[in-house]
């Protein structure tokens, strides 16, 4: 399934500076602006991918507890170093908490929503075992399409691609239906195998359907973090709100990772 995803192939095993949208256009003008405090210069860090072009260890490593960590933009860690990511900074406690050897396995990519979760999800646990899983849930009104194409292309309500399909996507009642097909397969995927914890940045359009029953395995916990910084690119959450985004998964899943 991965292949399908064609922005990822140029990346793969490669280091970059920028990424979209942390671009140094989008640099400057923020640091002109002054928007809100930005602790990082062009130069702190960089964006390294593995073999699959996803921004974390490669999936054949050794592993003592197989993690996951699923999400969007802000979990991939655009405008940050790794290391101050809410993903990577939960998995240092787990790894300080059981001593145990634990690769960095993200399986987020920006700009994408709960159909590229799923999808992912489901390709990972072909490959490995799945132990914990940790979301922080994009916006639901995110899609996957193939139209015109040979490859999987995003949609969302802002950034609309092709009119024949803008008003299918843009009904409330079919983003309702294909969110909840998409957490379907997810909550297969993890209730039988592996336990699951996650929360949205978008609680607008998240809570009622993931507070349904049938989706309890999700372990869904709803989250108000305050951002009060930005990233490099000026548009995401700073290393604060990710700070706090980590303590939050920590304070609710430290007693899993007990001796």
């Amino acid at each position: 399934m991965i292949e399908f995803y064609s922005n990822l192939k140029h990346r793969a095993n490669t280091t970059e500076l920028w990424a979209p949208t942390d671009i140094e256009e989008n640099y400057k003008i923020f640091h002109r602006d002054r928007k809100s405090p930005n602790p990082y210069k062009p130069g702190d860090f960089t964006y390294s991918y593995n073999n699959h072009g996803l921004r974390c260890d490669n999936f054949d490593l050794p592993s003592d507890i197989n993690i996951v960590f699923l999400g969007c933009s802000v979990t991939e860690g655009i405008g940050l170093p790794i290391e101050d990511t809410w993903s990577y900074q939960l998995l240092s406690k787990i790894r300080q908490k059981t001593n145990k050897n634990i690769p960095y396995w993200n399986l987020a990519i920006g700009g994408t929503g709960i159909d590229t979760q799923s999808s992912l999800l489901h390709w990972f646990g072909k490959i490995n075992k799945i132990d914990y899983v940790f979301s922080l849930i994009p916006s639901l009104s995110r899609r996957e399409y193939l139209f015109n194409h040979d490859h999987i292309q995003y949609w969302n309500i802002y950034l609309k691609n092709h009119i024949p399909i803008d008003e299918l996507f843009s009904d409330d009642n079919y983003q309702y239906y294909q969110t909840y097909r998409s957490l379907t397969i997810i909550e297969s995927i993890v209730s039988n195998r592996a336990t699951m914890y996650c929360t949205s940045w978008d609680l607008s359009n998240a809570t009622d359907i993931l507070h349904k029953k049938e989706l309890s395995s999700l372990n869904y916990f709803p989250s108000v973090i305050q951002n009060i910084e930005h990233a490099r690119d000026g548009c995401h959450p700073g290393p604060t709100y990710h700070k706090n985004l980590a303590n939050e998964f920590w304070t609710r899943t430290e007693h899993l990772f007990n001796p």
